[in-house]
Parts: C-alpha cells; structure tokens; sequence
C-alpha cells in the first residue's frame, strides 16, 4: 500500500468498514484546483476571501471547528503522479514537454500569474493566432497568411464572434447552428472550427452560445498568452510542498451520515476508497477531473440531488490529442509560434520552448519540436486511423505540405521537398482520452447549458461536500487559472462554515 507524501497526525479509529482514519477534510483529486484548495485551508484561510474568520462563534475548537487550521488529507487515484492534466513527457528534446495544458490565458488579474511571479517562475509572451494555413484555399501562394489582420475572411469570423459574445436570445443554440442561421459560407464555419472550437477542446456543433457568452462578460483577465520558461512541473512541486497526500487512493464511496445523528464527537462523512482504505471527516472537497463525475465513478450515499446531476450531464468534457514531433534541423521561421489551419486534418500547431534540464537533456532525441493539437472533431478523425504510426504519417504530410518548397512557405523556412519527413527523428502521441482517472482534456461552453456550471460549484449535503475544478468554475475560461480560482473559492467556503464572522451586536 502507498503511503502518504507527508506523516499525518490524525487518528484512527473504527467505522462500519473497519478501521477509518480521522481528519477534519477530505480533498479528492490532487489537481491545481485539489492542491489550491489544500494549501489555503492548511492556512486556515481562502486567499481570496477578505472574510474575517472569527473562532468565537463556533462549538469549539474540537470536530468541525476551531481557532486553528483544519487537518486535511489529498486522496489521489494515480499511483505515482501529482498535478492531474498538468503533466510532462521527458525523452523527446532537451526539456519537459508539457503533456497537458501549457498557456496562461491572460496576465492581468490572474491568480495563477500571481502563483507564478511569487515562485519566480518567468513567463514569455506570444501572440495568438500567430499565423493562419488555409488547406484549401486557392492559389497556392494564398494559402499562408502571416498577418491574420490583413485577410478579409479571418476579420469577418472573428466579427461574428464578438457579436456572438452579446448574444441575448431566449434560445440558446450551438454556435454550429447559429452560424448556419446566418447563413455563413465554409470558409468562416472552417475559421470558427480550427481557431475558436479547437482552442476550446470541442467543436462547433458541442459549443453553446449562452456559455460562450457568459464566459466572455466575465473574462477580466486580458488577452496575452503566456508560456512559463520552466516546465509547469515546478509549479506543481511548489503547491504540494508540505501537504498530506495519500497516492493511489481512488475514491468509490462517499457516504454522509443523517443529521439527526445527534453525536458531536461523530464525524458525518465516510470516504470509502477502491484499495479498503477509508476516512472519517466533517468535509469533502470533490475536484476529479469532470469525466470522472460523469460517469460516476463515485458513489454517493445520499445520492446527489437532481439538479446537480443534470448540470453534470450538461456541461460536455472535452476531447483533445497531442502529436509532438522532432526534427533534427529547424525547417520553419525561427520566430513562428503559432499556426491555425482550418480546414485541415492537424487544425492548430505551436513551437513552444522551456529551460533544459539535465534529466531530459540527457535523453533528448533533437532540439527542435512542433506540437499537433486536434480537440473535438479532429481527435475524433486522428482516432479513427489505423494506429499511432499513421497518425503521425498524416501529421507529417501536413507539414509537408505547409513548408514545402514552392508552396510560398513565409519567409525563413528552410528550402526542401518534404522537409518534415526529411528532418523528423522522434514523435510522441498524448491522447487524453485514455488517460487513467482524466479521460479527456477540459470542459467547454456547451450548448444547452446555461446557468449548468453554478449548479456545478454548489455545494451538497446540507453543506458538507463542496466542488472545484475548472468545471465548476462559471466565470473563466475553462483552464488553470480557472481551476485554481476554484480551490480558493471552496476552501473559503468551508472556513466559514468552520468558522462563521462573528454576528455584529
């Protein structure tokens, strides 16, 4: 049996299953969201809560409240890794290459920026969409356009879009449908589909307008996209530090005990795991990845009520695989980042690099790298090839295609026939799908599913579970920063639950 990263000093002591351990919280999900939301209650406050959390009108300081911090325990259901999606692949090039997310969406007003700038770990900005590749546009020399302000069409999707973002009809739609409404030509549905459904993991006729929406009216965060130098890993190693984590814990059931069980000194919530080991607590913050609530893989005793069960269904996890492939010899311009492709079989592309390090170095297979990423649609056609190697193929010929000679590549690019399939060396296919205890990459604005997310972020059982993760978080982009808002969100919720202000006289 694994046992915690850090010695706790809660008791054990028996239960209906055998014998339990006894800790004031319970974190499922170890997460940016999970290890947010650990960090700040063993602070014994919300980071973002400017509340003033008085210990004079609790019980106590014995079960479920007190002057001092809560014991809290993390059950992860990996063996072996901490962070959830954010993950890396060593192996391939000099540094850890990012198997999960790798963009911080906007500088301003971040708490992840803020995490980032107080452990030093520096960011490189970018422009997005760097450049657009039309598959089939015509002619041949039309096809790259390395200013996406100057073209016509790439102006006119994008208009749709803030127009889209003011929507206000009492019916909501898939953009697909709305876009068909207006009666918008291929070219604009195929811009739409690469750059903006993509991007968000899904595809058009996923995404809903009301969620796309709302999302937008709140988003305060503006529009850099940051790269951190260092692997995301080291953000990971900074939240865990000091927190109790019991690794290969996968939670099946989640039993709540009546509240006409009088006994103050009983802990109200059982956590039964898959491996026999079980918790006693007066809390539990739920941040699985969203898959995981879907398909509900764990068990709750009373059930969940109805309302949140729908909004579980409604709000759509999203699908998404990463190709990275590396060359021996830089074939593109050297300052390239970014590349949206509509129309074709590999719709977005990017050229990230992060610090060496030893470990990867040592094993690199070349120094230059080109990321695939195909959500929604496109990871449904790169599943349905024949195998990994294929994928690969079709990926490669795309690039072929893109810089090759005579194909008005942009200035910069090296001159060669098949220059991807010329310089490749190594190749590595990430599909989040399969993933143990993920399943997919991460929610986006569904259709249907207006005011779903609120009911996500609601707490249960007469205020006993509580939820985070990106999924539950209505007011950003589905991504880090979003998850970790939403740690800080549920911790504060249960420190003042813990500890209500004190009633003025």
């Amino acid at each position: 049996m694994n046992e915690s990263i850090m010695t706790s000093s809660s008791s054990l002591h028996e239960s209906e299953s055998g014998v339990c351990r006894d800790v004031d919280v319970v974190v499922v999900g170890s997460g940016l969201a999970g290890l947010t939301a650990a960090q700040s209650l063993k602070r014994g406050r919300s980071s973002t809560s400017t509340s003033s959390l008085s210990s004079s009108t609790t019980s106590g300081k014995g079960i479920g409240g007190g002057d001092s911090p809560p014991s809290v325990v993390i059950l992860e259901a990996h063996d072996t890794h901490i962070g959830g999606r954010v993950r890396q692949v060593e192996g391939l090039v000099p540094w850890p290459v990012e198997a999960g997310p790798e963009f911080i969406h906007g500088g301003s007003r971040s708490v992840l920026k803020a995490l980032l700038d107080e452990y030093h770990l520096e960011t490189d900005e970018h422009d997005w969409p760097d450049k657009f590749w039309f598959e089939k546009r015509m002619p041949l020399e039309k096809r790259w356009v390395v200013d996406p302000e100057s073209d016509e069409t790439i102006q006119k999707a994008d208009a749709l879009f803030e127009h889209m973002y003011s929507e206000t009809s009492s019916v909501d739609s898939s953009i697909l449908e709305y876009l068909r409404r207006r009666g918008e030509p291929q070219d604009i549905i195929d811009i739409a589909e690469s750059c903006y459904a993509n991007d968000f993991g899904t595809s058009l006729d996923k995404m809903g307008v009301f969620e796309i929406s709302e999302e937008a009216r709140h988003w305060s965060y503006d529009e850099k996209y940051l790269v951190v130098r260092e692997s995301l890993g080291e953000l990971v190693s900074k939240l865990k530090e000091g927190l109790d984590i019991a690794m290969g814990c996968a939670v099946a059931n989640i039993i709540v005990r009546d509240d006409d069980d009088k006994d103050a000194n009983k802990r109200k919530i059982q956590v039964q795991c898959t491996d026999g080991r079980c918790f006693m607590c007066d809390q539990v913050i739920m941040t699985t990845p969203h898959s995981t609530m879907r398909t509900n893989n764990v068990r709750f005793s009373p059930p969940l009520p109805e309302e949140k069960s729908q909004a579980v269904q409604k709000v759509g996890m999203g699908d998404a695989i990463k190709v990275f492939l590396v060359f021996k010899e830089r074939f593109w311009p050297k300052e390239l980042f970014d590349v949206i492709c509509p129309g074709a079989f590999v719709p977005e592309m990017w050229i990230t690099k992060h610090t060496p390090t030893k470990s990867a170095s040592q094993c690199a297979k070349g120094e230059h790298m080109i990321t695939c990423f195909l959500a929604g649609k496109a990871a449904e056609a790169a599943r349905a090839v024949s195998s990994k190697e294929e994928l690969v193929a079709k990926c490669v010929a795309q690039l072929d295609e893109m810089f090759r000679q005579g194909n008005a590549p942009p200035a910069g690019t090296m001159s060669s026939a098949n220059p991807a399939t010329e310089y490749l060396v190594a190749s590595h296919v990430e599909d989040w799908a399969v993933v143990p205890y993920i399943r997919g990459a991460y929610t986006y604005p569904s259709a249907y599913a207006a005011g779903a997310r609120m009911w996500l972020s609601a707490s249960t059982h007469n205020g006993r579970i509580f939820y985070a993760g990106e999924a539950t978080n209505a007011n950003g982009n589905p991504c880090m920063q979003a998850a970790i808002e939403s740690g800080h969100r549920a911790a504060s919720e249960i420190m003042l639950r813990r500890c209500p202000p004190r009633q003025k006289l």
